[in-house]
């Protein structure tokens, strides 16, 4: 029987149990993607390695937040690669700090292809995947493309398509090409930017605020973890990813067994495509979660199953 951290003492078994934990089998090291953007990585390495997770991590996030996931991945006997996708936390970025810019999401996919192919042989196969948000989008993308690199795949609440509150996706794909092409494809967005150090708990894509809380106060202690605002070019990009993931065939090419976690409460990316392209996937699993986005930051209740369902499924021939 497995065994989980408790909201009501998560920031002391953090701080106390895990951290010393992973301090002690990490292991940092510089990418350099195909454009010469230096990218962070960070290899865990488990103690009797029985196989690999790459963890890619989702819009304006850092490899720091997944602390207590990679945790458990490691009592499993797996070793986790994770990595600050560009323009986040300390890899290379392009724009000013506190904007978050790519060119386009094929850039996404070529950063985990140099990193698979800097670490090569040094990583325990079999590799299986994880992406969330943004990077679930990105995995979906990577995983059409190359279809048998891993073993197994979890996409959770994967961005596949955007919610969009009264625009339509044609609409602001436009705005975001206007601005493009009159020079602002690296400035942010015209919204408000997210206050992320101090967000209040009820306005979050979280349940848990233990865990809401422990993450607000990382953020606040160190300032590459701190979230950004998307440039035009980065939404003119995310807003394509639908069209891209979802064209004729592209999801049949996944070969690798996939669980893909759907949360019914979320408010930022589109189920309805979630559904569409797990509905076309060779081997793909969907399960509908009473979660928000942020389904690795749920309440204990919510959770434990959750990362029983993740962890049975790594694990399981």
């Amino acid at each position: 029987m497995r065994e989980f951290l408790n909201e009501h003492n998560f920031a002391k078994e953090m701080k106390q149990t895990v951290l010393p934990i992973l301090r002690s089998c990490r292991t940092d090291k510089p990418v350099t993607a195909a454009d010469g953007t230096v990218l962070y990585t960070c290899h865990y390495t488990a103690r009797e390695p029985r196989g690999t997770v790459v963890i890619v991590h989702g819009f304006s996030e850092t490899a720091e937040k997944y602390h207590e996931f990679i945790y458990y991945l490691l009592r499993e006997g797996l070793s986790v690669l994770i990595y600050d996708q560009r323009g986040h936390g300390r890899s290379g970025r392009e724009a000013a700090v506190g904007v978050i810019h790519v060119r386009r999401f094929t850039d996404y996919i070529s950063d985990l292809e140099q990193i698979l192919h800097a670490y090569g042989n040094t990583l325990t196969a079999p590799l299986y995947l994880f992406g969330h948000s943004m990077g679930g989008g990105i995995s979906a993308l990577f995983l059409e493309k190359h279809g048998d690199v891993f073993e197994k795949a979890v996409l959770s609440a994967p961005m596949l398509d955007l919610l969009y509150r009264g625009a339509t996706r044609l609409a602001c794909r436009v705005a975001c090409r206007f601005c493009m092409l009159t020079g602002r494809a690296k400035k942010a967005v015209f919204i408000s930017k997210k206050d992320y150090e101090n967000e209040p708990f009820e306005h979050s894509s979280a349940l848990s605020p233990a865990r809401f809380s422990y993450l607000r106060e990382g953020r606040r202690a160190a300032p590459h973890m701190s979230g950004g605002t998307p440039s035009y070019a980065w939404s003119a990009a995310a807003l394509g990813v639908r069209s891209r993931v979802l064209r004729k065939n592209a999801p049949t090419h996944i070969k690798a067994p996939m669980l893909l976690l759907s949360a019914d409460r979320d408010h930022l990316v589109c189920n309805e495509a979630q559904a569409r392209f797990a509905a076309h996937v060779p081997h793909a699993t969907l399960k509908k979660i009473d979660s928000k986005h942020e389904i690795l930051f749920a309440n204990d209740e919510v959770l434990h199953p959750v990362l029983s369902q993740i962890l049975d499924f790594y694990t399981t021939s």
